[in-house]
């Protein structure tokens, strides 16, 4: 693994002041020595550790990590460069967010680790609900494990104000259930950023919500 400089941080630093195609070109090989480089290599081994307990992740860095560049057509803020890396890292790649997999975005500020379903269309979701209706102890042990509350805190999404009437019954019992997402969040620290244990501290978050992360792939799979 190559580690991250202290130049990681400082160059989002710069980035965010100078957030511009000249003084990007200008930074250019910059950027490749201090950020994409070794992002592409924590990812490789990322890949390579969590491929150990899951054989079905057969993808590489390239196929998971997003561009720096912003897509700025529809948008008001038209800086042309993200202010962080980011990847996804999932047996089904990048593009598809409605199976669990590893979420990593790192900043100035540090690193934020998500995992569960954030895009699930209407006709997923409807499965995912009917699949914790139909299993719905499981569900409360594995958002209740000890590792995953004090990591993540707990589920969070958007809600739906009005529901299929075949759940409306359990929104007493699991109020989740009017969840149209279901992830969660971690963050890391930006002083391990540059330390030789940063692997194993994302790792460490990831193994957290081993549990409701299987869970929840089982629950996307019986669709």
């Amino acid at each position: 693994m190559t580690n991250f400089t202290k130049d990681f941080t400082k160059f989002f630093e710069e980035l965010e002041r100078n957030n511009n195609r000249e003084w990007f070109a200008q930074n250019k090989i910059r950027f490749e020595n201090s950020v994409k480089n070794p992002f592409h290599s924590l990812v490789s081994d990322l890949i390579l550790r969590m491929a150990e307990n899951d054989p079905a992740l057969m993808t590489n860095a390239k196929d998971s990590i997003f561009r720096i560049y912003r897509d700025v057509r529809f948008s008001k803020d038209k800086t042309p460069y993200k202010t962080n890396v980011s990847a996804m890292i999932s047996a089904r790649g990048k593009k598809d967010h409605s199976y669990p997999g590893l979420y990593l975005e790192i900043d100035k500020d540090g690193a934020k680790i998500y995992g569960g379903v954030y895009g699930a269309g209407k006709e997923l979701l409807y499965n995912i609900r009917t699949f914790i209706a139909n299993n719905l102890d499981e569900f409360k042990d594995c958002y209740s494990d000890e590792n995953f509350r004090s990591t993540y805190g707990e589920i969070i999404g958007d809600k739906n104000k009005i529901i299929p009437k075949e759940f409306k019954e359990l929104i007493e019992k699991e109020p989740l259930i009017l969840n149209k997402q279901f992830y969660y969040c971690a963050g890391i620290d930006k002083a391990v950023l540059t330390n030789d244990n940063f692997l194993s501290k994302i790792i460490e978050t990831y193994n957290a919500a081993a549990r409701i992360n299987s869970y929840l792939k089982e629950a996307v799979l019986s669709a």
